[in-house]
């Protein structure tokens, strides 16, 4: 994404907003809609995250660059690449993808920085660079975290609501500088988390699973030409979706083709489209059961979305 705002993706429902990817995947009913922010300052680029129900999502960050994950809550129940996460912790991350995983609403913040402008803000606050990996979990203090919160809460909600102000040259630095001096002064001061750890192996199976899924959309495969595309056992991918994600590699595939329809549904014109057309091209031959399926997850009928003017829908970011 080049600018700030609001964004939805009617084919995959995926964001690009912090020059990377991003899949959000529904995985039971919720209030709020979900709503993501973003904001692109020189070599560094925020996202703000709302969601109103229990969501997995998936990040591709973007190349040369270090990613920072964090909750806006405290609440337990979520889990990244695996981890369960229960306290306060931002996920630094360096050329890695990501999942994931929460068992109710979450509001998260993302911060992705150019390696050379991460140094380069390091060397001049600290004198020296900031040590970064390609994936750890670190607990800055609270009045820290609370800072980061705030300057990237205040600018995301900015650009989405004043984006000509925040275009100005001098409110953009400023907040870029808050920013930053917070982020980094934050995890210089920052203690790893014990317990906590990544398997890259896994994280590597989890990508190229995510793959062979957007290759194959409609479900026009079986669980083992995906695992003999990914090259993985099919017990292995299964006990890494265990961690990951919480189902098994079939639910999972399910879950985001039921996510792709609703996202269909929200979009079409319901004078020109039908549910049971829209169930059939993301891959669901059997109606009744895709329309008590799209229930359970999304707490409404198919039906219901698909009515449901464009600008008020449960996907409208």
């Amino acid at each position: 994404m080049a600018g700030s705002g609001n964004t939805a993706d009617a084919e995959a429902k995926s964001v690009d907003s912090v020059a990377a990817h991003i899949d959000l995947v529904q995985t039971a009913p919720g209030g709020a809609a979900t709503c993501v922010r973003t904001v692109v300052f020189a070599g560094i680029r925020l996202a703000e995250i709302d969601l109103g129900a229990p969501h997995i999502v998936f990040l591709s960050p973007p190349k040369d660059s270090v990613v920072f994950i964090f909750s806006f809550t405290s609440l337990p129940g979520s889990v990244w690449n695996g981890a369960a996460v229960r306290h306060d912790t931002v996920l630094m991350s360096s050329g890695s993808s990501l999942h994931l995983r929460t068992s109710a609403a979450r509001r998260w913040g993302i911060v992705a920085i150019a390696r050379p402008v991460l140094a380069g803000h390091a060397r001049a606050l600290l004198g020296t660079e900031l040590e970064t990996s390609e994936a750890s979990f670190l607990r800055p203090p609270p009045v820290a975290l609370g800072d980061i919160r705030r300057v990237l809460g205040q600018a995301c909600r900015l650009g989405a609501a004043k984006p000509r102000l925040l275009a100005r040259r001098g409110v953009a630095r400023a907040l870029e500088q808050d920013l930053v001096r917070a982020l980094i002064c934050g995890l210089e001061a920052a203690t790893a988390c014990t317990g906590l750890s990544v398997n890259r192996r896994h994280v590597g199976n989890m990508v190229r699973f995510e793959r062979a899924l957007a290759k194959h959309s409609r479900g026009d495969t079986s669980l083992p030409a995906l695992c003999r595309e990914i090259g993985v056992s099919a017990r292995t991918l299964q006990n890494c979706c265990d961690a990951f994600l919480g189902c098994s590699p079939i639910a999972y595939a399910s879950l985001r083709r039921l996510n792709r329809a609703r996202t269909l549904l929200a979009m079409a014109d319901p004078a020109e489209a039908s549910v049971a057309a829209i169930a059939a091209h993301c891959g669901f031959k059997q109606p009744g059961r895709f329309a008590l399926t799209y229930r359970n997850v999304f707490g409404e009928r198919p039906s219901q979305t698909l009515s449901r003017p464009p600008a008020t829908s449960a996907d409208s970011a």
